[in-house]
């Protein structure tokens, strides 16, 4: 039975239907939650050009971004009227910037609504304009005078501006940011100040995952566990837990990876519910875990559900979403190596790249994840002239690699190794390869190149006790969630 229209929706879908003749001190007038449904209504209703001349002014976002319990709604509502044409993600972070320059009478106000401000691009997927508006909040946050509260507000925007800087590639710019924030722990700690470090240890641990310093990003996710207690909210137990379970999986501790994951799942459908963006990032975090333990067809599902969850938000014109396609499209070339049926990889992995290409600079390095895996993908359809296209596409993403992280690093490798195998492949003389064992042989191969036996003999070994877990590792049960275990009993397995 269809439930009939409260007074309260009727009252808001009368306002809209005489929002032309409402004059602007009328809306103003009302409180942020209020306004907040007006607002959606417009959206449900189609009207994205008007709902973009409201949501370009800076003061009135600022009171949507304080509706904290409705973000899945804005940020639908949000891309949607990027995807109309209107450029309110640029629009915001200008008119952040000109306030900058030209009122800073009320510089706690700026920096609060900055930090608000830049957290919620990130969140909706708009890394350049985020890092833009938190550069400048930081900016402001160095020009308070030395007090424990100016090092709060401080450290708190550097968490905002690491995130944006480290999923952007912004290498340099995240170590400043990291050194910075490590600086501001210190001394707010000589000052005597209490702080629950999990949040920002996770976030070190991801900067450093990010540029491939698997070792860091462990010991900082270590870190981040043991921080953890029954005062941290469950949105950065589920982030801190996630964290760690991909660097372990990096360090090939499937166990605690899988216990870790698994868990944080758990947390976030119990929190936030089964469509929510949190429980999407979770279950992407978990197809990571299941693809590197050679849950293979697990992998893909998760994956899939992951990703119709975000396209359910973002739409297909968004960078969460190619990130998210990126990684399905692998997942699905694995899957289907023996099958050699590759159409549905290639056309997620072709969708990463148009909706990338259109959103980033061209020379970006996030181009580079997804070129390799269309050009994995090619090769094995392994027609000539998509052999060329693989090849210009390998060539480029070892561009990018060696512009960001330089030649000694292991995503550079990977990018060498796919490109001698590619050589191979062309000439007849390759081998039959899977998933994770491109990347190790690819590994091995550069190390063997580069005289560094000790570690080519070292990913020799790894190799092997990655292909003895394929024989034994036995089949997951990925969307069953497991049942919730007590913080301590899961801070143990790393004491």
């Amino acid at each position: 039975m269809t439930r009939p229209t409260s007074l309260y929706e009727l009252s808001v879908t009368s306002v809209i239907s005489g929002y032309h003749i409402l004059k602007l001190n009328d809306l103003e007038m009302l409180p942020n939650n209020i306004l907040f449904d007006i607002y959606y209504m417009l959206f449900c209703k189609g009207k994205l050009c008007e709902l973009g001349i409201e949501f370009t002014d800076l003061n009135t976002f600022a009171r949507m971004l304080k509706v904290t319990n409705k973000r899945i709604q804005l940020l639908k509502s949000f891309q949607a009227v990027i995807d109309h044409g209107n450029h309110i993600h640029k629009s915001l972070t200008m008119n952040y910037s000109l306030r900058h320059t030209y009122e800073m009478q009320n510089k706690t106000g700026f920096i609060s609504l900055g930090i608000r401000l830049g957290g919620f691009l990130s969140e909706a997927g708009w890394f350049a304009e985020s890092e833009r508006v938190l550069s400048d909040c930081l900016e402001a946050c160095l020009e308070l005078p030395p007090s424990v509260e100016a090092w709060k507000y401080t450290l708190q925007c550097c968490h905002k501006l690491l995130y944006a800087q480290a999923i952007f590639s912004l290498v340099q710019k995240s170590q400043e940011t990291q050194k910075l924030a490590e600086e501001l722990v210190e001394k707010l700690k000589a000052h005597g100040e209490t702080i629950n470090l999990a949040s920002l240890y996770t976030l070190f641990s991801f900067s450093a995952y990010c540029m491939s310093n698997y070792d860091e990003s462990y010991r900082w996710s270590i870190a981040a566990i043991k921080q953890l207690d029954a005062s941290v909210s469950a949105r950065i137990t589920i982030d801190t837990m996630c964290q760690a379970s991909r660097a372990c999986v990096l360090k090939r501790e499937f166990t605690k990876a899988g216990l870790l994951v698994r868990q944080a799942v758990s947390l976030a459908r119990d929190t936030f519910g089964a469509k929510h963006l949190r429980f999407a990032d979770t279950l992407h975090d978990y197809g990571f875990y299941l693809m590197n333990s050679d849950s293979i067809k697990d992998s893909v599902r998760v994956y899939e559900r992951a990703l119709n969850l975000k396209i359910a938000v973002f739409g297909l014109k968004n960078l969460h979403v190619a990130i998210a396609q990126e990684d399905m499209a692998y997942a699905l070339y694995v899957h289907e190596y023996s099958s050699g049926n590759f159409g549905i990889a290639r056309n997620h992995a072709e969708r990463a790249i148009t909706t990338m290409k259109k959103l980033l600079p061209q020379d970006h390095l996030m181009l580079a994840a997804a070129q390799r895996v269309k050009a994995l993908i090619l090769e094995e359809i392994a027609l000539d002239t998509l052999l060329i296209e693989a090849e210009d596409l390998h060539k480029n993403a070892l561009k990018l690699s060696i512009s960001v992280y330089g030649e000694y690093n292991v995503q550079t490798a990977k990018h060498y190794g796919n490109l001698g195998r590619l050589y191979q492949n062309i000439k007849l003389f390759s081998e039959t390869y899977s998933g994770l064992e491109y990347d190790y042989r690819g590994l091995i191969h550069v190390y063997e190149k580069m005289g560094e036996s000790e570690k080519q003999a070292d990913y020799t070994l790894i190799l092997h006790a990655w292909k003895d877990l394929r024989e034994h590792i036995r089949e997951a049960q990925p969307l069953v969630i497991a049942e919730l275990q007590p913080l301590e009993e899961i801070k143990k397995i790393f004491a």
